[in-house]
């Protein structure tokens, strides 16, 4: 019977966390699971077309995304961890909180969403002319910037 109360007790602990984190992040930690999946999803349409569908690519690409997920969850636990300063006593005094989390979530998602507007393009997808003409510029001042290096 103690080992069913520990399990019980535990599962109460984990469910009780999941709900705190979720009722604060949940939303943009889905945006950014969503642009994410979808940057996956076009950039392997954009390799299948292209033919040049590589592994080792692949592979930079998942520890990149996997690198994405550590740094929200930093900044997840850099929010959690200003609250804990401010409500310690005299530590730290602001008169505002500084959304780490928040920011670096929508900093992601902004990325990625350029990503994925990069590899419709490159698929052949019409889109407005005014990203394409974003696209290019930025496609342009990237190879500016390689040549230097």
């Amino acid at each position: 019977m103690d080992n069913h109360h520990f399990v019980l007790s535990l599962c109460s602990v984990m469910t009780g966390f999941a709900v705190s984190f979720f009722n604060r992040f949940g939303v943009l930690s889905l945006l950014v699971c969503g642009v994410v999946v979808l940057d996956i999803f076009t950039g392997i349409l954009k390799a299948k077309i292209s033919r040049h569908v590589n592994s080792n690519a692949g592979y930079k690409g998942f520890w990149k995304k996997l690198s994405l997920f550590a740094g929200l969850f930093f900044g997840y636990f850099l929010d959690f961890f200003e609250l804990y300063l401010l409500s310690v006593g005299n530590l730290l005094s602001f008169s505002f909180q500084i959304p780490f989390g928040t920011i670096i979530g929508v900093y992601i998602i902004l990325n990625e969403s350029i990503s994925v507007f990069e590899n419709l393009y490159a698929c052949g997808v019409k889109l407005p002319t005014c990203i394409c003409k974003a696209l290019k510029i930025a496609n342009e001042q990237f190879e500016k910037d390689r040549i230097k290096k």
